[in-house]
């Protein structure tokens, strides 16, 4: 390497100056370039390098260029190779390319391999040269803040407590932040380019992934999806994730990725999910009294009953024991008005007569009341559902008997029940034990309602509780009707608030409705309304959707 000092290259330094490493074999063609450069102004200091020895050296020290003006033919290397050794030992400073090589393909070329320009030296243009070497700074620059701002941009996703993660369209991992990394428990570069679904998702949850990215895929617009996987992670375990996917289009609105941002829900939903089973144990126990009642009274008739059978049984059989005392003397041709007589005093004191008449009736509401308490039984076993994050096809019909069974006693003094429920209402994937405990807190609220207004009117006669059932093509509709007091204008946007309750102390938690929105709208991907006049009664609407999948508009418009 030559550091050409002022009589020969060199223009003097200054704290605007622009160092230029010109790497050329020719000493004429340098000092042409140097007359150019130093026609600007002395805006610039140059260091020449004649073989890509000394140019690899240069490059290598502590020096620092501002622009690379660089001849592919060297005596140590020749053609694109030049570019491309010089571009491996340093792929940020521009380049320049000054050949004499006049060539369209090499020089298209080069510039996809990152030169910035192509000048040919057999047609010397100061102008174009200063053009060049302005434009390629100012290029440099851009680049130089782009990258700064992409970097910016990883470093803000890097900070947020969510994951980001890019697909291409064939859902390989393009990109994805830090805080995915640390979830997942991996390296960046184990997952780059590698088939996200099978990579990352359980194998359990990887056929509903698929078809939610299928219909982002395919959305047509920049519609947001939302949905819920379980992912693996490096040490063997699980991560439950809630997505939010859309797809990144171009000018032309055609897709190229898809966009994923991700919470990590698993400790939220295993506090929810202890959290639900604390309030049906709450629920259970609330109910236990009023359970305990509802199966001590047909036991009482039972019991009643049984021994009524009992008592007699004993009666009939002194009689049927004369009876078969005459049966079996066969020796007797004639029978004598005394013991005729005795037949008649049996018959009287067995009562016969009333127990021909009493017996099977009573074996009968015996038989009902086994049947009642079964059916309770029945009730008590399907509402204490085990829990499942699997949904599973329910009848949901039958779980709104049974929970209004074992809710009975909650209503029976204060309100009537009247299941109006569609005799052909498909199943739905669904998760029963969450269901049941939302059809349950709306039974209690609504009972709880109108005892308020009986309480406060002192009127003695019975509510009302409707309980309907429908569907269409997409929707299966639950509505829960009451003639409570309605609820007040002022609290309506509160009450699926967690912890929000009107009840007196030691009456309601403030949970009830909160979780049976989550289970409604959170987890089983449905609709949850309320229509309610005070002083009129409320009307609690569920929909919920024939097929799992769902989709959000909200980032389509």
């Amino acid at each position: 390497m030559v550091r050409l000092d002022h009589q020969q290259l060199a223009t003097t330094p200054s704290p605007d100056t622009l160092r230029v490493l010109l790497v050329e074999d020719s000493k004429t063609d340098a000092l042409i370039s140097r007359k150019v450069l130093e026609s600007r102004g002395g805006g610039y200091e140059v260091d020449w390098a004649r073989s890509l020895e000394e140019a690899r050296a240069l490059l290598q020290s502590e020096s620092h260029h501002d622009l690379i003006l660089l001849d592919l033919h060297l005596g140590d290397s020749k053609g694109l190779d030049t570019l491309d050794e010089v571009r491996a030992i340093d792929g940020q400073t521009p380049i320049v390319l000054m050949t004499g090589l006049d060539d369209e393909n090499v020089a298209r070329e080069a510039l996809r391999r990152g030169a910035q320009d192509y000048l040919i030296k057999t047609k010397p243009d100061p102008a174009a040269l200063l053009r060049s070497v302005g434009y390629a700074l100012e290029r440099n620059r851009l680049v130089e803040e782009l990258k700064a701002e992409r970097n910016r941009i990883h470093s803000y996703l890097d900070a947020l407590g969510s994951i980001v993660l890019v697909l291409d369209l064939d859902w390989r991992v393009v990109s994805i932040n830090s805080y995915g990394l640390e979830v997942l428990g991996v390296d960046r570069q184990d997952l780059l380019m590698k088939e996200w679904v099978d990579t990352i998702v359980s194998p359990g949850d990887q056929a509903e992934t698929r078809n939610s990215l299928t219909q982002v895929s395919q959305s047509g617009d920049t519609a947001q999806f939302h949905f819920e996987c379980r992912v693996k992670t490096a040490a063997g375990g699980e991560r439950l994730i809630a997505w939010r996917a859309t797809r990144l289009c171009d000018a032309g609105a055609d897709a190229t990725n898809l966009i994923l941002s991700g919470s990590d829900i698993t400790d939220a939903s295993d506090l929810q999910s202890q959290l639900l089973q604390a309030q049906k144990l709450e629920a259970i126990g609330r109910l236990a009294a009023g359970i305990a009642h509802e199966i001590n009274t047909p036991t009482q008739y039972v019991g009643d009953n049984l021994m009524f059978m009992q008592t007699s049984f004993e009666r009939l059989n002194g009689f049927v024991s004369t009876l078969c005392g005459w049966i079996e003397d066969t020796k007797r041709e004639t029978v004598s008005r005394a013991e005729l007589d005795e037949v008649a005093v049996h018959m009287k004191d067995a009562n016969l007569n009333y127990l021909v008449g009493e017996v099977p009736e009573a074996a009968g509401q015996a038989i009902e009341g086994v049947g009642r308490i079964s059916e309770i039984v029945l009730a008590m076993k399907e509402f204490s559902h085990p829990p499942s994050k699997e949904r599973q096809p329910t009848n949901i019909n039958q779980c709104i008997r049974s929970t209004a069974t074992v809710a009975r006693n909650e209503w029976k003094y204060i309100a009537e029940m009247t299941l109006d429920l569609a005799e052909d209402l498909p199943q739905i994937p669904c998760l029963p034990g969450e269901f049941n405990q939302t059809i349950l807190n709306l039974i209690v609220n609504a009972a709880h309602a109108i005892d308020e207004v009986r309480k406060a009117t002192a009127i003695h006669e019975l509510g009302a509780i409707r309980i309907r059932t429908s569907h269409d093509e997409t929707w299966v509709a639950i509505e829960i009707e009451d003639s409570g007091a309605g609820i007040p204008n002022e609290i309506a946007e509160r009450i699926f608030d967690p912890f929000f309750t009107t009840k007196e102390v030691g009456k309601g938690t403030g949970q009830g409705l909160a979780i049976a929105r989550s289970c409604i709208v959170d987890k089983l991907d449905g609709e949850m309304s309320f229509e309610s006049k005070p002083g009129a009664g409320t009307t609690f609407t569920m929909k919920l959707p024939l097929a799992k999948a769902k989709r959000e508009t909200e980032g389509a418009s």
